[in-house]
């Protein structure tokens, strides 16, 4: 049984030991003689059991250690196989390959910041002003994080309108008034975006 591998995600490109000795052959075992090398590993491709964990490369070394580097912003589980094969015959009776062996790879979900992205706006007085912020991004949304929306229209740096998990919503030109906000002018509004965890 291999050790199941745990990581943090983000973690950059690692290696784990899988394979610590190779035992020689019976010496009994005749057949096998000159037929054991070169060694060969046969990798699978990873199986995603969980999450969004994906791969920017994963490689078998000849030493018998797992190299791999996850993709950016990733995590969850996943399964790869593999297998040893030597250089004899591989036709019945005979066989060059190990039983299969299941690895078992688990990245921890680390929290990243969400991105917010809005836009510029331009109304005349008296009119309603629509925010949206539905561009906005969280790699961290897979994991179950919710998001929250504040927008400081006065540029006052207090953030007087919160629109809570709403990415979008619609004031009155009575609540912009409220809001400190009036005309003419410009203001250099700001939205904030905070995550659950």
């Amino acid at each position: 049984t291999i050790v199941p591998i745990s990581i943090l995600e983000d973690a950059g490109l690692g290696t784990f030991s899988i394979v610590s000795a190779f035992d020689s052959a019976p010496s009994t075992a005749l057949d096998e003689v000159g037929q054991q090398t070169p060694l060969t590993w046969i990798l699978g491709t990873p199986v995603q059991t969980g999450g969004n964990l994906a791969f920017d490369s994963i490689t078998m070394l000849a030493n018998g250690q797992l190299r791999f580097q996850t993709s950016l912003n990733t995590a969850g589980s996943a399964t790869v196989t593999v297998q040893l094969s030597d250089s004899g015959l591989n036709t019945a009776p005979h066989s060059n390959q190990s039983l299969v062996q299941t690895i078992t790879i688990n990245v921890a979900n680390v929290n990243d910041p969400p991105n917010a992205n809005t836009e510029n706006y331009v109304i005349d007085a008296g009119e309603n002003l629509l925010l949206n912020a539905s561009l906005t991004t969280d790699p961290d949304v897979p994991f179950g994080d919710t998001l929250n929306y504040a927008w400081d229209l006065n540029g006052d740096g207090t953030f007087e309108t919160n629109a809570g998990t709403n990415s979008t919503t619609t004031l009155t030109w009575a609540q912009l008034v409220s809001a400190g906000v009036t005309a003419p002018a410009e203001y250099n509004a700001s939205l904030r975006v905070t995550d659950t965890a």
